[in-house]
């Protein structure tokens, strides 16, 4: 059994999610672990977060499959956690990760945007992690990506304002 006083767990410890909040979320396979990225699992991880849009959270305004990892940018509601949505999206997509030999790393990581943060900015690192993965070229389209309209205007408001990249992109 798992020490709560170590690990993930600890860092979680004491932490809260806001509704009406959009965050920014990273989810990982296993170490070693790759295929995330293939088409049938991303078609099955955008049906799951479509159906938990309106039932456990406002809206997904962007989602980007990697071969190990998923990057989202949703905004919940007020009566969802975010570790009830992430509980939620993992346990609908086990079966599918199962039938590829892939699971799930315990835990997530999140970062809720604030006001001041530059949306633009979180979504072009998120749209940019393929290129700079080099898993394509920068001709290329990553097939694994989604985004609303609204991500995309968030993008080109940010690049026509001019706005630098974060360090962490």
């Amino acid at each position: 059994m798992r020490n709560p006083s170590k690990g993930h767990a600890a860092l979680r410890k004491g932490r809260w999610s806001a509704g009406d909040t959009m965050y920014f979320i990273t989810i990982c396979l296993r170490p070693e672990q790759s295929g995330f990225d293939r088409k049938e699992l991303f078609e099955k991880s955008l049906t799951t977060l479509k159906t938990l849009e309106g039932e456990s959270c406002k809206v997904i305004h962007g989602i980007v499959h990697m071969p190990d990892h998923i990057h989202m940018l949703i905004e919940l509601n007020t009566e969802t956690s975010l570790q009830e949505l992430v509980r939620l999206y993992k346990g609908r997509m086990t079966p599918a990760l199962r039938r590829h030999g892939l699971n799930w790393q315990s835990g997530f990581h999140d970062r809720r945007i604030r006001p001041d943060d530059s949306v633009g900015a979180v979504l072009r690192y998120m749209l940019m992690n393929p290129y700079r993965k080099g898993l394509l070229d920068t001709n290329d389209v990553w097939q694994s990506l989604y985004c609303t309209k609204d991500a995309e205007t968030w993008i080109s408001i940010a690049e026509e304002k001019n706005v630098p990249l974060p360090e962490w992109i």
